[in-house]
């Protein structure tokens, strides 16, 4: 029961984390593996995909953004990565729509940064050139490899990519803001580009408070590697008062070895704002949680495909309180391993959620709650 922690686990902090809307899913067969079965093969597929991660992550391109000092003056070395950081979700952290959506708040700090700034390894500060007159911010570093060796960075951040202006915005906290439309993030080392992130945005704009810093549209691709590659395809945000939408993917290839992962997180709803215009809250009514996998590792592919809808209930104080669950299923190479469904909450009051949703593998049934106990025994 021990490998099977991870998949429990992970549909508790999906469920309970991400509020999201509903999907065009097809209907799972009846399941098809037993728990024992399920848990060793489970168990195979994420060691495989550990392996992938661990060889990709070992490329000068990943290298260099991993090394990347921190403490860029004003707020730039986060603007810079902020298309990266969105590229690489974080279901579980979402606590509901509206937090999603402040994660592009880091694009919104002001004045966009500007200039060229070079790393001083002795005095370890950002220092500005001042012979640079350019219109984008250019960050330089050196960094050291698996064997020690030196290598120099740069990353160019391309704030009004091809003649696209960025524009002013007006902040929560009502100040002036300047909001990139489309931007064009690049990464050289030792002087030859080995990655780029090409992002486009729009702010919502309303007749009673103009363009506000808050997106309803956000789109990102791109791709980094100087001999394995991570690419990003079709990562999308679309924001509107009824209804958000987040999906993606990332896939990585490391010699003959490759991973890939996909999500789709769609949310029907409302929106409340404020008399500022900006959204306070986001009220989910139902949602589909939709995430698929594969690798291939010596020779061999695996996948994985997991996947909900829900409805969220709401108690007299208009919080959300439990989520009811339907075509829930988790399948692995195309087979069904379970399915799932019930009411997720915790109405024993006991702190470990799950004792109304019930889990259904080929040999049996249990409840979600009895395998997360039973994965801390």
């Amino acid at each position: 029961m021990k490998r099977l922690a991870a998949t429990s686990i992970l549909l508790v902090l999906a469920l309970l984390f991400t509020l999201a809307g509903c999907g065009g899913q097809s209907q799972p067969q009846q399941p098809q593996l037993k728990q024992a079965d399920f848990d060793q093969s489970f168990s195979g597929f994420t060691e495989d995909v550990g392996a992938v991660a661990n060889e990709v992550g070992q490329d000068l391109a990943l290298l260099a953004l991993a090394k990347m000092p921190n403490g860029a003056p004003g707020p730039a070395s986060s603007n810079a990565l902020t298309l990266m950081q969105l590229s690489q979700p974080n279901l579980a952290s979402s606590a509901d729509v509206s937090s999603l959506i402040r994660r592009i708040t880091p694009l919104s700090g002001g004045t966009l940064p500007y200039g060229r700034l070079v790393y001083n390894e002795t005095s370890h500060r950002w220092e500005r050139d001042s012979s640079y007159s350019g219109d984008d911010l250019v960050l330089v570093w050196s960094f050291e490899d698996v064997s020690n060796e030196s290598h120099g960075a740069q990353l160019t951040t391309d704030w009004n990519y091809q003649g696209h202006e960025t524009v002013d915005a007006t902040a929560k906290d009502g100040s002036t803001v300047e909001l990139p439309t489309d931007t064009y993030v690049s990464l050289e080392v030792d002087g030859s580009e080995v990655g780029h992130v090409h992002g486009q945005f729009a702010w919502y704009s309303g007749t009673s408070c103009g363009t506000i810093a808050e997106p309803t549209s956000v789109s990102i691709n791109g791709r980094f590697g100087a001999s394995d590659h991570v690419d990003f395809s079709d990562i999308s945000l679309q924001v509107s008062d009824s209804r958000v939408v987040f999906s993606g993917s990332i896939s990585a290839s490391a010699g003959g070895d490759s991973g890939s992962f996909s999500w789709s997180l769609t949310a029907n709803g409302s929106a409340v704002r404020g008399d500022d215009c900006f959204m306070e809250k986001f009220n989910t009514n139902d949602g589909n949680l939709n995430l698929q996998s594969s690798v291939t590792k010596s020779g061999q592919t695996e996948s994985s495909e997991f996947n909900t809808n829900f409805t969220v209930n709401y108690d007299s104080t208009n919080t959300p309180s439990s989520l009811d669950l339907s075509n829930g299923y988790f399948k692995l190479n195309g087979q069904t391993a379970f399915t799932f469904s019930g009411t997720l909450d915790d109405s024993n009051h006991n702190g470990i959620p799950g004792e109304n949703v019930t889990v259904t593998f080929a040999d049996g049934s249990t409840t979600l709650e009895e395998l997360i106990m039973s994965s801390h025994n």
